[in-house]
């Protein structure tokens, strides 16, 4: 018994280096490439937001995403392993938001990407380079 409870614990510790590491490395080269080509993306962002039928695809695809992130790691503690775990909910509850309310959602993100977007991308790519780093160092 004691041995089936620690291998759950070492397959939980595999499965949250290995999204540490694939959401870390994402999130840190997204947030990268937007602000290196922020100018011709402008465009790409503005007639995205124009096309609810791609809001609601995506929030479909986000949530997809969220629940199996929400389904197979939902351990909440406070290092990196819970931000694992948030970072699994905020996915889930945005696709959530972009298929039930997809004009709010478009609504919502392009105030955020006209006010404050790059202070938003380099807080995303801090925080992408640390859960890649939590991850291939743990």
């Amino acid at each position: 018994m004691l041995r089936g409870i620690f291998k759950r614990a070492q397959m939980l510790m595999d499965l949250s280096i290995f999204l540490a590491k694939a959401m870390g490395l994402y999130i840190a080269i997204a947030c990268l490439a937007i602000l290196i080509n922020r100018k011709p993306l402008d465009k790409v962002f503005k007639s995205y937001a124009k096309d609810i039928g791609m809001v609601f695809f995506h929030g479909a695809m986000a949530l997809i995403l969220g629940l199996i992130l929400v389904l197979n790691h939902n351990i909440w503690t406070m290092d990196w392993v819970g931000l694992v775990t948030l970072l699994g909910w905020i996915t889930l509850l945005k696709g959530v938001a972009r298929m039930f309310l997809p004009e709010k959602a478009i609504q919502t993100g392009l105030s955020i990407y006209n006010s404050a977007s790059t202070l938003f991308l380099i807080i995303g790519l801090v925080l992408g380079i640390y859960l890649a780093y939590m991850g291939f160092t743990a």
